[in-house]
């Protein structure tokens, strides 16, 4: 039986949003424009101009990625949404500034 989980159907739902919102509908993209579309979204959800993530979170980001499949140099949103919540959650309550 291949049915997706309601855990995976609303792992893919959140994937489609995002992309639809912030990345044209791509299902698919370069880490540096997901880096940017989640940019993007900070600032939607803050009200602001401008943002830049920190290096600490984008480079654990990557990190966990690097070994991800690629079409092209293009991961998919949904795998990168669910890395960049463990990289997120494994930088805990660290903050620079």
């Amino acid at each position: 039986m291949n049915a997706m989980t309601n855990q995976q159907k609303a792992k893919r739902e959140a994937a489609v949003i995002f992309s639809n919102t912030l990345l044209s509908g791509a299902l698919i993209t370069a880490p540096e424009d997901f880096i940017k579309a989640k940019e993007a979204e900070l600032c939607i959800k803050h009200h602001c101009s401008s943002v830049t993530i920190n290096a600490s979170l984008s480079n654990s980001f990557k990190d966990l990625i690097k070994d991800f499949e690629t079409e092209n140099g293009l991961h998919s949103v949904e795998a990168m949404l669910e890395a960049w919540k463990q990289a997120e959650q494994a930088l805990g309550t660290q903050h620079e500034f």
